[in-house]
């Protein structure tokens, strides 16, 4: 398909409703001048669901990392009176009081 001199897929074209109580935020976007269509705003938020699902994916996996390593006993306690004390340091020698 040919539309203003672009060449389209109809295939990769697909057909979004709109909650109405998501409308009115979506109207509210546009009005802003941020965003052009409803289309660009779908879009913004679906790219935002994809980024926030692959680090919430990223941090799953961090987890995991983290227990097969408390498994294998290669983590050490972690001593926040030692973590506060170091910096308590930190921030004095900054020049803080």
């Amino acid at each position: 398909m040919l539309t203003d001199g672009l060449v389209i897929d109809e295939e990769a074209i697909m057909s979004v409703t709109i909650p109405a109580d998501l409308s009115p935020h979506v109207d509210m976007l546009i009005s802003t001048g941020n965003y052009a269509s409803t289309d660009a705003v779908v879009r913004d938020a679906l790219t935002k669901l994809l980024e926030r699902h692959h680090r919430v994916e990223l941090l799953r996996l961090s987890i995991q990392d983290g227990i097969a390593e408390y498994e294998r006993g290669e983590c050490t306690p972690f001593d926040f009176a030692e973590m506060k004390r170091k910096a308590r340091e930190a921030w004095l020698a900054e020049g803080n009081s």
